[in-house]
């Protein structure tokens, strides 16, 4: 590819997700595997990252690691603040939705605290996390109609 991570977003259902990432992979659902820790991959590449909620579909497609995770703005999350004081105990001023597909998309990347995290302007309702390696940016944001 090019060192870049690469977004495309649809408005969809869940159950599209997979034929979505399909589409803008160029490969067939059954080309998708899925690693023991539930994260699917091609076994040829790239490597991609997928979430939807909230009738939002992202994919995140890089020749490196990545992840990515989309929340609608206005979710609210049973527990907050004792998934807060767990997860996040010196972060008080960061909106927790931020921090919670920052976290997400940090674990979907398998790249721990190495990787660095973008938070791209998708949409007004919705909040996008990417997590990438240090020094990879967010090269394009593609949307794409009729999964």
């Amino acid at each position: 590819m090019d060192n870049y991570v690469h977004l495309y977003y649809t408005m969809a259902q869940p159950r599209d997700a997979r034929a979505f990432a399909c589409r803008v992979l160029g490969c067939c659902e059954q080309d998708i595997h899925v690693a023991p820790n539930g994260k699917p991959y091609l076994p040829d590449g790239p490597h991609f990252s997928i979430s939807h909620s909230g009738g939002m579909v992202l994919l995140a497609v890089s020749d490196s690691p990545v992840g990515c995770d989309v929340e609608p703005a206005n979710r609210t999350v049973k527990n907050e603040a004792a998934i807060r004081r767990k997860l996040f105990p010196d972060e008080d001023n960061v909106p927790f939705l931020q921090l919670w597909t920052a976290y997400e998309a940090r674990l979907k990347s398998g790249l721990g605290d190495a990787a660095e995290i973008y938070f791209p302007d998708i949409h007004e309702n919705f909040i996008c996390a990417v997590a990438a390696p240090c020094g990879e940016q967010v090269a394009s944001l593609c949307s794409i109609r009729n999964p």
